[in-house]
């Protein structure tokens, strides 16, 4: 039972990781009205290559996995972040409080690796 809560743990990390890098990614396209608007919180949000500062990728990216976390169940979290491989039963062997730690785990890395 051990192995098997340490493999889905080791998936959400994987997927925090991922959702991270596609979010890190796709940010001049999902926020590239709010980079143009001066009185948005995004406008001067990158760098001069685009790139999102630390701080503001940082904040966004916990708000936004946060409140997808909070908005459902179990399954849903395993849906939202594309968690697959696990059966239901195997799934609610996780305790639900530590589903965010180990997505936000995840998500640390990929900061860390970026943002040397």
């Amino acid at each position: 039972m051990v192995d098997i809560i340490e493999k889905i743990h080791s998936s959400i990390r994987k997927a925090g990781y991922e959702y991270a890098k596609y979010y890190y990614e796709d940010w001049k396209e999902t926020f590239k009205d709010d980079l143009k608007d001066q009185e948005s919180y995004y406008y001067n949000s990158t760098d001069s290559l685009g790139h999102t500062f630390k701080e503001i990728f940082e904040e966004q990216i916990y708000e936004q996995t946060y409140h997808s976390y909070c908005s459902g169940t179990n399954d849903d979290f395993f849906e939202e972040f594309s968690i697959e491989g696990f059966s239901k039963e195997e799934r609610d062997l996780v305790i639900d409080d530590y589903l965010y730690d180990e997505l936000w785990d995840g998500i640390c890395v990929f900061i860390e690796e970026t943002y040397k």
